[in-house]
């Protein structure tokens, strides 16, 4: 073993010309020192207590292209800070506290403290793995970690990151986590050179791929247009736990000297396709206009199940506080607008446990620019817009999904919606908005449970074709649209035969002017069934949605306002 005890101020240059790996066990404190190894093999680096900054360029250089172990015993502490300007580049060509040619192995019990002020914190033109230590990133230019490939499969990863645009992990090629924990924080702004040239501070980006099977990975952003995660291609997550949080706002830049632009934060960005099938993911936004996922292609959410519901394997909870970016009040329209949840095209949630809720303008729980298709899932949406939309057509099977929309409609599908099975619970608050509206196409009924409620002439709105078909003998469906129905706030609509509560919906305002639609297999044809607002049935057979939407049960206290015989359509 090589031990070297650093002294300044000198740059040191190791040279090993051996067949066998070499070792370098590094400690001591300098101010004004650089450490050169060149290596025909691969280079074990043992940092025992080593506080080395540089005033001339990197601390640690490593030039040759062969592998680099760096050891972290148990119980050091280790700082690394370059220089904040390179006067001296040499021919090792660095740019990072760290730098290697060679693919970088961290592993030990002890701690390493990297600050790059000129560049990069640890950059390497190959692969990073690291599998045990505590690596903290105190702060860097551009990025903290850089390489191709970044594997993570033990240790602790701590992230700080300030200066305009940089990055926490950059890989040119894929980020790969399969245990471990990684923990950031940001402040750090946009930087908007043009319309065509943006670049945002982000604390993992990916340029290819991002694959998640385990670990810990828990951020806080508070820049401008900040990006907790940010993948160019497909994203992956089979397991773990993600917690991620932007708090800065969106903000609005200048195109042309007459035009203008925005941008907006997300927590997560994918430019193609993602899929998320097991773990927790727990997602908030609190700025303007901001994201919890933003998906330009599919969006596939869980696994298949062969028809059972799970919703253990999966949960995604996603909520954003933050308004609308821009607001015409001449036309009443909204741009750049918070999303929970957003695809590019399909989305398919197949399993898992999804919530969602937005609480300020234009804030819409889950939006679909394809299809949109559930299956033995369960979804709640709490929205300030819509609860969840589809620019084509909606298909539920085996679900159970819950609807709540204070501006607009409970569930808005722009093509058809089809219901085979499960139960859809839909209200909308707002006067002109129905809970369930299909503006271009027919809602089938197949079979399940459905229950709107809205405060236009329907519960169920439609532009240019009857609003709902069935083809099964055992669903009735009940449209009132005569003398509406009064509630009180925080109360339950429900539908009854006597005493016995059939289906019962929880409604959170006041309103004179309610209109339902309900087909359900649990009423029959012919019979005479009640409708009446009070507190929530006694013993109820099933509860859903934190007890919003009840199935069976004993009303002891109601106030029946009409009776109605279902009508098979």
């Amino acid at each position: 073993m090589n031990i070297f005890t650093v002294i300044q101020p000198t740059v040191t240059e190791i040279r090993t010309n051996r067949r066998k790996p070499v070792v370098c066990k590094l400690s001591g404190e300098a101010s004004n020192q650089r450490i050169i190894i060149r290596s025909d093999t691969a280079v074990t680096l043992v940092l025992d207590n080593l506080l080395l900054a540089s005033e001339t360029g990197s601390c640690i250089s490593l030039p040759n292209k062969h592998e680099v172990f760096v050891e972290l015993p148990k119980h050091s502490y280790n700082t690394l800070t370059d220089a904040a300007t390179y006067s001296i580049l040499g021919d090792d060509k660095a740019d990072a506290a760290i730098y290697t040619r060679g693919s970088l192995y961290i592993r030990g019990e002890g701690e390493l403290a990297v600050l790059g002020r000129y560049k990069h914190a640890i950059a390497t033109k190959k692969d990073i793995t690291m599998s045990s230590g505590y690596l903290n990133i105190l702060d860097t230019e551009k990025s903290g970690i850089g390489c191709d490939n970044f594997i993570m499969t033990g240790g602790t990863v701590n992230l700080n990151i300030t200066k305009p645009a940089a990055k926490g992990i950059k890989t040119k090629e894929t980020f790969t986590m399969r245990g471990g924990s990684i923990t950031a924080t940001a402040s750090g702004k946009a930087k908007i050179l043009s319309a065509d040239d943006k670049s945002f501070c982000t604390l993992i980006k990916s340029d290819s791929l991002f694959t998640m099977s385990g670990g810990n990975i828990s951020m806080q952003h508070f820049g401008s247009g900040g990006r907790c995660i940010s993948v160019d291609d497909d994203m992956t997550v089979t397991g773990g736990t993600l917690k991620l949080e932007t708090h800065g706002n969106g903000e609005i830049y200048m195109t042309s000297p007459k035009d203008s632009d925005y941008y907006v934060p997300k927590c997560i960005n994918v430019d193609h396709c993602l899929r998320i099938e097991r773990g927790t993911v727990d997602l908030l936004a609190t700025g303007r206009g901001g994201k919890g996922i933003d998906c330009s292609d599919t969006l596939i959410i869980g696994r298949p199940t062969d028809g059972f519901l799970d919703s253990d394997s999966l949960t995604i909870k996603v909520e954003t506080s933050g308004a609308a970016m821009i607001c015409d009040t001449v036309h009443d329209y909204v741009t750049g607008c918070p999303k929970a949840i957003k695809g590019g095209n399909d989305v398919e949630v197949f399993s898992g446990n999804v919530i969602v809720s937005t609480h300020d303008i234009g804030g819409e729980g889950i939006e679909s620019k394809g299809d949109l298709r559930t299956y033995c899932c369960t979804i709640v949406s709490d929205a300030y817009d819509d609860g969840i939309s589809s620019t084509k057509r909606i298909v539920v099977n085996g679900s159970r999904i819950y609807c709540h929309s204070i501006n607009n409609d409970g569930i808005d599908s722009n093509g058809k919606m089809t219901v085979f099975d499960g139960i859809v619970a839909a209200v909308s608050e707002h006067e002109t908005d129905e809970s369930i509206d299909t503006d271009n196409g027919r809602l089938y009924l197949y079979g399940g449970c459905v229950i709107g409620i809205g405060n236009d002439r329907t519960a169920i709105g439609y532009s240019q074709h009857p609003c709902y078909s069935t083809q099964q003998d055992t669903t009735w469906i009940f449209s009132h649209k005569g003398d509406s129905i009064h509630i009180e706030a925080d109360q339950y609509l429900t539908i009854s035969q006597g005493e016995r509560a059939i289906l019962s919906l929880h409604h959170c305002q006041s309103s004179d002017n309610i209109f339902i639609t309900v087909a359900s297999p649990q009423m029959d044809w012919d019979h005479v069934y009640g409708v009446s607002d009070g507190p929530k049935p006694n013993s109820p057979d099933e509860e859903w949605f934190g007890g919003r939407c009840v199935i069976g049960g004993i009303l002891e206290e109601y106030n029946e306002q009409l009776t109605f015989i279902p009508k098979r359509l």
